[in-house]
Order: C-alpha cells, then structure tokens, then sequence
C-alpha cells in the first residue's frame, strides 16, 4: 500500500476543517493503477442528493451551442476534433439508453468553446461548467471540496528558478485527464454531444479529472506530488527539483552544471512518465537540453509566462530564454479625455 503524506508535509500553511477533510478524503480514496497513473474519488462535501435535475438544463444550452457551431464551421471542426481525441484516449465514454436511464444521481455539464491565441499547440479547448445550477438551485461544484494548495507559489518558484545558470521549463501534458476518476463517481460527469444535428443526442460521461470542477487542482496537482514522493527512492535529485518546482502543471526549475541538468531532464521525465505525466514545451537557455528532445516536445514560443496567464491581465513576468532574461508586460488602458 502506498504511504501517503500527513498534511504538515504537504503544506506549512494552516489547513481550514474542509482543506483537512479533503486531505483525508484524498488518501482514503486514491489508489494507484497498475499502468501507474492515479485513480481518485471526487471529494465530496454534501449529498449528490441534493442536486436538481441537470438533463433539460444541459440540453438546451447545448442546442444553443449546436447552432452557433453551425454557423462556423471551422469551430465546429475543433470543436468536434477535441471531443473525439477525448473518446480515442479513453478518456470520455458514451453511454447506452439503459445505463442513461438507471436510477442514480447525476450530473450534466454544458460546456463551450475558449480559444486561447497564446498557445503555442491547442487553440480551441472545450471547458465544462461544473457550477452550472441545477433545477434546484444546487451545482456539482456546491457539493465538492476544493482542497488546499499543495505547491508553492509561482512567485516563490521564480524567486528560485534565478538562482540558477542553467534554468529550464517544460509542461506537463494535458496533466487533469491523465488522472482517473473512480468509476462510481462518473455519473457527475455527464455531457451531451453529437456530431451531426442528424444524430441523437448521446449522454457521455468524463473518466478522468475535469477542468472546470471545483475539486480538479487540488486532485491533479495533488496526485503530481503524491507521485513524486512515491518514486522520490529511486529518483532523489529529480524529485527535490520537482517538489519545489511546479506550479500547476508548470515546471520551472534549474542548476548551475550543463552534464547535471541533463541528468535531472532525464529522470524528471523518466519519473513523471511512471505516472501518466508527459512533459513537454520544454525550454532552456542553454541548447544541449533541446537538441536531444523531438521537435514537438519543444516550446515555439519566444515568451514564457509565469503563472496563470488568464488570470495576469494587467501585469505579467515573461522569460525570454533565447536571451535569458525576465521581462515585465504591461497593459495600459487609455482613457478618452472627458471635457
């Protein structure tokens, strides 16, 4: 059985009574797959009971959606693209008229399209809504915990990256849908999609964490660190780096010797492949950390980010590793002149 953290080593901050009973809920309820990824129970704070009818809610908001993919063609080409990589990679399955229909609770989540000019892959990502309100005024995300942060923060994490010569970064890929959900717990992660208007209306259900449920950082980026201290005995130098070097699904990390950096990209790759992370986008000042890696496995973009890029609007902290050096992005919104 593999041991799990106590909560004063996950985090130093005092945790609140639901952050400590999330953490409960995650060790009694996580196991890991003999693929070696993570299975997790969705943590919930109150009874599925209490949540309305979600069908006809979904269902209307979807042939709202149906008809503006009509419109734009090319959106609904992603769009369709996207949900059908998530049915080849296992990771949403559709659902026959009698499993529909069997007496248990359930949750449907409409969901939309967001396009992202800054991504250097997937433009179009699908996001579902779990706080859309059931018929009773209660959503999914009412019932689930959200659980404490587990990693540092990203302004800490850069205050270190500089600390380095030889800095490096990478992504870890699609990191919420290489987590499994119990499959229990499946039936609150419900959509509706066909793909054609001429089709009927199919009920799949998402197998893994979804982005878009209150509890999906916590289960993600927690099962990431419980992964990290699992193999810690096997990868020791990868693992320190690791543990104080992601944020979110972020790596950013480095050292001071070019032979000792490859040997860390090495293992970090090596240890997260175990678990059904993949990293990727990598990037570094210095070329021997890129040579070696397939093309696609490579960040295109000039800037990175630091953070969550959504949420820094006004202000951001780039990298710049063909240059190596940090820059600030400013937005100034001018203003009319009032008279």
């Amino acid at each position: 059985m593999e041991q799990f953290w106590s909560n004063e080593e996950i985090t130093n901050k005092i945790l609140t009574k639901e952050e400590k009973e999330c953490e409960r809920y995650f060790e009694l309820n996580t196991r890991r797959l003999e693929t070696g990824r993570y299975e997790v129970r969705l943590p919930l704070s109150d009874s599925v009971a209490k949540l309305g009818d979600s069908y006809n809610i979904a269902k209307v908001k979807f042939l709202t959606l149906e008809q503006r993919l009509l419109k734009q063609p090319q959106l609904k080409k992603d769009y369709s693209d996207f949900l059908e990589e998530y049915v080849q990679l296992g990771h949403m399955s559709p659902l026959c008229e009698a499993d529909v229909r069997k007496e248990s609770p359930n949750f449907y989540m409409p969901h939309h399209a967001v396009l992202k000019e800054t991504s250097s892959t997937t433009k179009l990502t699908v996001v579902f809504n779990g706080s859309e309100k059931t018929s009773n005024g209660v959503s999914l995300n009412d019932i689930l915990m959200i659980g404490p942060q587990v990693q540092d923060d990203s302004f800490d994490i850069a205050q270190r990256f500089r600390l380095h010569r030889i800095v490096m970064s990478a992504d870890v890929l699609k990191m919420h849908q290489q987590v499994w959900v119990q499959p229990d717990d499946r039936c609150l992660q419900r959509i509706l999609w066909r793909k054609t208007s001429d089709q009927p209306i199919t009920t799949y259900e998402l197998n893994t964490v979804t982005y878009g449920t209150a509890s999906a950082p916590f289960l993600a980026t927690r099962c990431l660190q419980q992964l990290i201290e699992a193999d810690a005995i096997n990868y020791p130098e990868a693992a320190k780096i690791a543990r104080d070097g992601f944020y979110i699904d972020d790596l950013i990390t480095g050292t001071d010797d070019v032979d000792k950096a490859l040997s860390l990209q090495q293992d970090l790759i090596e240890m997260l492949r175990k678990g059904g992370f993949t990293l990727t986008k990598w990037s570094s000042n210095h070329p021997a950390l890129l040579k070696r890696l397939a093309p696609e496995d490579v960040e295109r973009r000039l800037l990175l980010c630091f953070g969550n890029e959504d949420a820094i609007k006004a202000l951001a902290l780039l990298w710049n590793s063909t240059t190596d050096k940090l820059i600030f992005c400013v937005q100034i919104n001018q203003q009319k002149e009032v008279y």
